[in-house]
């Protein structure tokens, strides 16, 4: 369950230099009203505080889940690369019956756990492609993953679906929606889809979004929609 210290402590622990911002999320049909979340500016160019700034991808995927309850809606829900939290926060808001934050970087999992203070979900670090405990294996209904994609050559896309492989339920019913910007993405488009073949995945829709989570041709924004199987 997410639990934290008080937010002064937090920024001095782990952002000792850099100052937290305070960024609300919207959506009139969001329940439970705006989502009130800390992180740093978008415009801070260091790549060590990345998992700490909210970036379009996870903004465009809230807004989507909000308007396709169903994806979520009383579901076992996980989400790898979980930054500061939103999409797994919303997931939760929107009746998920179990939400499970992940982030390969121990100071952005507490800066997520400390946003959920007043939701119920459960924060914890996890490495893509180091195996997943026992407990969380085929465990989970839907797998959410927002802005993972990036590098020079694509190579967290590998480790990335290894560990939603390991974490999705296998029995046809599993979903896992991917949503990456279009700028950091379409370099490493192939690299991703042979990941997701070699992990015996399927593409089950392809979509186009703008950063309000709408369908739009000339959008930013891809989301995939994933299943294990036919």
């Amino acid at each position: 369950m997410a639990t934290g210290g008080s937010s002064d402590s937090l920024q001095h622990l782990f952002f000792p230099q850099t100052s937290l911002e305070r960024f609300t999320f919207t959506n009139p049909s969001l329940p439970g009203g705006p989502i009130s979340l800390q992180c740093l500016p978008a415009d801070e160019g260091q790549v060590s505080v990345i998992g700490k700034v909210l970036w379009p991808a996870a903004t465009a995927l809230a807004h989507f889940l909000i308007e396709h309850q169903y994806f979520v809606r009383g579901k076992r829900v996980a989400e790898l690369g979980c930054g500061i939290g939103l999409v797994g926060i919303a997931a939760r808001r929107l009746g998920a019956a179990h939400v499970l934050l992940t982030d390969g970087d121990a100071a952005v999992v507490a800066l997520a756990r400390e946003n959920a203070i007043n939701d119920v979900v459960e924060c914890e670090r996890l490495i893509w492609g180091e195996g997943v405990p026992e407990q969380w294996r085929d465990a989970f209904d839907v797998v959410l993953a927002a802005d993972v994609i990036y590098g020079v050559d694509g190579s967290v896309c590998g480790p990335l679906i290894d560990t939603v492989s390991r974490l999705v339920k296998t029995d046809g019913t599993g979903r896992v929606l991917v949503a990456a910007h279009r700028l950091r993405f379409d370099v490493h488009a192939d690299v991703f889809v042979g990941a997701v073949r070699g992990a015996g995945l399927r593409q089950k829709e392809h979509l186009v979004l703008d950063e309000r989570g709408r369908e739009y041709q000339d959008g930013r924004i891809h989301l995939f929609v994933l299943g294990v199987g036919d």
